[in-house]
Parts: C-alpha cells; sequence; structure tokens
C-alpha cells in the first residue's frame, strides 16, 4: 500500500506540473491518465482496479470529463500524502503504573525508573528481614510486573523477620526447638532466651521412694511471679516441661510471642 500511495501521489503531482502538461501520461502497466492540453484538466485516472476521478460532472464509471483546476488537484494530493504519513507518526507512548510503595526495611528494585508496561520489580530486605507476600503470607521472591491496564501484577510485599525470628534485627528465637537446647542436662542452672525474655532454671534432686528425683523452677526474670515447677526423673526432662509451661502461659497473657512451633511443646508436666 506504501508503494502505490507513493507512485501515485508523484506521478499526480507531475502531472499537474504545467511543464510536464503535454498528451496522456500514463499510470501504470496499461493504464493511463487523459489531460486537456488547453484546459490543463485532469479528468479521471485508472490505477490497476481502482478509480480516481477529478472533475466536473463525472460519473461513476468516468465517461463524463470536465476540467479540473491544477490547485485542487495538488491540495487533494498533498492531502491524502499527510493523511497516510500521519499513521507513520510517532506511536503513543506505553501506559505506566504508579510508582511502587515505600518499603520499610526493605527496597524496590526495578528495570525501568519510568514504570512503563512490562517494567519488573523485586523488594529486597535489610536487617535479616525477607519478602513476605501480602497475598499468601509466605516468603516470596516473586518479580511484580506493571500490566496493560497500568496495574501491577499484585501487591508489593513487606519485610518481615524470617520465620521463628523476632526483634529489631530478627536476632532473637521463637522456637521452641531452640531454646530448649539451652537447657544444661548437668547443671543446676540453665539461662534460657526466648524471644528477648530471660528464662532461669533451677534444679534440685531428692530421693524419694528409692529413686532419684529433679524438681526443677522455671521463671521469668523480668516479670516477678511467673514461674511454673514440674518433677521428673531427669533434670533435663523436668526443666523442659516446666520452662515448655511457663512459656505458654506467657503467651496466654499477650507476655510473649506464640513459637513457631507449638507443636513441640509439653502440654504437662
Amino acid at each position: 500500500m506504501g508503494n502505490f500511495l507513493f507512485t501515485y501521489f508523484g506521478e499526480l503531482l507531475r502531472w499537474a506540473n504545467p511543464r510536464n502538461n503535454r498528451g496522456n501520461r500514463h499510470f501504470g502497466a496499461g493504464n493511463t491518465i487523459g489531460t486537456n492540453v488547453d484546459t490543463g484538466g485532469i479528468y479521471y485516472a485508472i490505477y490497476k482496479n481502482c478509480r480516481f476521478f477529478f472533475g466536473q460532472g463525472q460519473s461513476a464509471d468516468g465517461t463524463q470529463n470536465g476540467p479540473v483546476p491544477r490547485n485542487l488537484l495538488k491540495n487533494f494530493s498533498t492531502f491524502l500524502l499527510l493523511t497516510w504519513l500521519a499513521t507513520l507518526g510517532p506511536q503513543e507512548p506505553p501506559g505506566t503504573c504508579e510508582p511502587p510503595p515505600q518499603i520499610s526495611f526493605g527496597a524496590v528494585e526495578c528495570s525501568t525508573d519510568t514504570y512503563i508496561v512490562g517494567t519488573s520489580c523485586k523488594v529486597t530486605c535489610t536487617q535479616n528481614r525477607v519478602p513476605f507476600s501480602d497475598n499468601t503470607y509466605q516468603p516470596t521472591n516473586k518479580s511484580i510486573k506493571c500490566m496493560e491496564n497500568g496495574e501491577w501484577s499484585e501487591n508489593f510485599p513487606t519485610c518481615k523477620c524470617a520465620t521463628c525470628r523476632t526483634g529489631e534485627n530478627c536476632q532473637l528465637t521463637t522456637s521452641w526447638n531452640e531454646v530448649r537446647g539451652s537447657i544444661r542436662h548437668n547443671q543446676r542452672h540453665s539461662y534460657l532466651n526466648y524471644a528477648g525474655n530471660t528464662i532461669t532454671t533451677s534444679a534440685e534432686s531428692k530421693w524419694r521412694h528409692g529413686k532419684l528425683r529433679y524438681k526443677c523452677l522455671c521463671q521469668d526474670e523480668q516479670i516477678n511471679g511467673h514461674s511454673v515447677s514440674c518433677t521428673g526423673e531427669s533434670r533435663y526432662g523436668s526443666c523442659e516441661h516446666a520452662c515448655s509451661l511457663l512459656i505458654q502461659a506467657m503467651v496466654n497473657q499477650n507476655h510473649y510471642e506464640p513459637p513457631c512451633d507449638p507443636g513441640a511443646m509439653r502440654t504437662r508436666c
């Protein structure tokens, strides 16, 4: 189509030039444009199966001719040429998405700084935190893309401490399996740190009914009066049960954060 239009417009402008106004001008193989030497009018043009008629009183088959002012032909041809050239102009700029939100303890890295359609972004976290999806509430490393409707493919994640971690720098643990490893098998006293809370154990042994029994007192050091004691056949076992029950009691009273592995905790002495 482009080649045809360029050829057509070029020929028309050449034919409209008074210096070239001599006889019939050929327009493609076997096609002509008739011209009148006296009036300089162009009556009709046929290119392949398409017909272009310029003149007064012409019929649909081009049998009636009439003079056409040369400047009218030039203006019409120029109009068609500019109309076609307009279709080749710069395309509309692609859509964009809103700038990503500010992420606490994290940063957003994107493939472009204009957030056009197709831009992909990822969230990186600091201070031992990891991205958590707002949709699944699970850690995620997925890229978020700007879609054609101007929306991001999903909500940007937030930076949170990894599972079983807490504290300002996520340096503290809420894992009972990790905490109970601080209980000493062969020492009377032990010190545990659960989510930043210091817990002490004190175990005493006593013979009872011909068996050595251990009584362990597990106590919170910051909140007076919160303690649990259990008696068992081993120092470690009695302290494990007592501290497990103490942590559960403190969680129920909203003093401690819930453990990430509650199924591992003891439920009774």
